[in-house]
């Protein structure tokens, strides 16, 4: 053979193998790229052990103070206590002074009015005297109980008419009791209000 024709030959092999080469290489590079080409998703595996127990945290600040709650029920009612010593007497009650007043005055003749009596002594009885100019009234002007009694409270009351034929004038009317209290009120009779 030739020289040139063998030059030939090889440069054509030399020409021939540069793309064989390439299209090699290409070739492989696309199989590995085949081959880590995602593929579908493989099972899940088994659970690994569990890990060990982390140190602790710090411990956090304080919360917010959280809303009043609902209020209790009323507690049952305590026992009695004792009774306390007994306290100092006290002062002797005075007694008032003795009076006797008219539920009205002047009254009409033939009027009535209620004569109230107190300071006279508890339990005791009171004399009733009409006086008509400083003495008694002869025969009496207004009808009356010669004595009532006093109450425990040193008070008596009683309800008095003046009589038809009364003189209308100025009357006195005198209440002195068995102990020699004595109280007097003014009573006056007219003939028209």
């Amino acid at each position: 053979m030739s020289s040139w024709f063998r030059r030939k030959q090889r440069n054509l092999k030399s020409t021939a193998s540069a793309p064989i080469g390439i299209v090699a290489l290409m070739s492989v590079t696309m199989l590995v790229l085949a081959a880590c080409a995602t593929g579908s998703q493989g099972t899940q595996g088994a659970k690994g052990p569990q890990g060990d127990v982390g140190t602790a945290g710090l411990q956090g600040g304080p919360g917010s103070q959280g809303p009043a709650g609902v209020s209790g029920s009323d507690g049952l009612t305590g026992k009695t206590g004792t009774t306390g010593p007994k306290g100092e007497l006290g002062n002797k009650a005075t007694l008032s002074a003795p009076s006797v007043k008219l539920s009205a005055s002047p009254i009409l003749v033939g009027g009535n009015f209620t004569l109230h009596g107190s300071g006279f002594t508890p339990g005791s009885s009171v004399s009733i005297t009409i006086l008509e100019s400083g003495k008694e009234s002869t025969p009496p002007r207004i009808s009356s109980p010669p004595s009532l009694a006093v109450n425990s409270n040193g008070a008596f009351t009683n309800v008095w008419s003046a009589k038809p034929n009364s003189k209308p004038g100025y009357y006195t009317i005198f209440a002195s009791d068995t102990s020699g209290k004595k109280a007097s009120a003014p009573l006056g009779i007219v003939l028209t209000k």
